[in-house]
């Protein structure tokens, strides 16, 4: 079901633990059920429905093994691509930096979501391809998930080393960024809508772009079919939607930064 057709109240958070009771009868592994529910409280119901089982149950173990981690990983192969999960506490600029770290590595990401829980905790997946088969060999793939916790973490910066591709950061001369908002969607936050073609680096930057304006990345659902990028971010400022000069402001920064993107801009990044 493409992100489009999704009803709209699939977005909602799962916020009475009756909801999950179903789920936890059904599913393949006996888990802890108060950690569990704690676990799932505050996705949103899509996550429940349109996710495997097993994956929900991945998640949940990789979430009891953070402990005292700030972030915790883990990547595999599903085929011809790769899918990294990511679960840490929430923070600024944490969906960019995840985008940019696998910019930087050279990933063409073809999908993403992300979104918290009632206490905070981010779940954040990407599917990419590994276009310059920087992770397939030896240790890359440990150095790669060590580079990116790092720079999650804020301890390693991530723009220095993204000017080294700002080159690959482009858009044709025709492109347009097509934007749209709609605070019709869910009670608590607006969602953006960014329709372009799919382009290196595209995802960083539009939302770098996002929390430079001060606005949280509440939920966020990629996709990128047939070459076209379908961005949609459902943002909250200051503890609510976005008002309506908060959405003019976004709209004009982001068409600026397309235009940038289109002159190919040494200080994009």
């Amino acid at each position: 079901m493409r992100e489009s057709d999704v009803p709209q109240s699939l977005y909602l958070p799962v916020t009475d633990s009756t909801e999950i009771q179903s789920l936890l009868e059904a599913l393949p592994i006996a888990v802890d059920r108060p950690h569990f529910t704690n676990f799932v409280l505050g996705f949103p119901r899509k996550y429940l429905i349109s996710t495997p089982k097993i994956e929900i149950v991945k998640h949940y173990v990789l979430m009891e093994t953070l402990g005292t981690r700030q972030v915790i990983t883990s990547l595999a192969r599903e085929g011809q691509s790769w899918k990294l999960c990511v679960i840490t506490p929430d923070r600024r600029y944490l969906f960019a930096r995840i985008a940019g770290t696998l910019s930087y590595f050279g990933m063409n990401i073809l999908s993403a979501e992300a979104f918290a829980n009632a206490h905070a905790l981010v779940l954040d997946t990407f599917y990419f391809i590994d276009r310059e088969n920087r992770i397939s060999q030896g240790n890359q793939k440990q150095n790669f998930q060590h580079v990116l916790e790092e720079i999650i973490q804020g301890k390693l910066e991530l723009e220095p080393l993204l000017k080294s591709r700002w080159s690959d950061v482009m858009l044709s001369p025709e492109e347009k960024f097509e934007i749209s908002f709609d605070n019709d969607v869910h009670p608590s936050t607006t969602r953006l809508t960014l329709d372009c073609g799919d382009h290196f680096g595209l995802l960083y930057l539009i939302s770098r772009c996002i929390s430079d304006q001060g606005c949280n990345i509440e939920m966020a659902y990629i996709e990128t079919p047939g070459g076209r990028a379908h961005d949609q971010f459902f943002l909250s400022k200051d503890g609510g939607k976005l008002h309506a000069d908060a959405e003019e402001s976004l709209k004009a920064r982001l068409l600026h930064l397309g235009e940038r993107m289109m002159r190919v801009d040494r200080e994009l990044i």
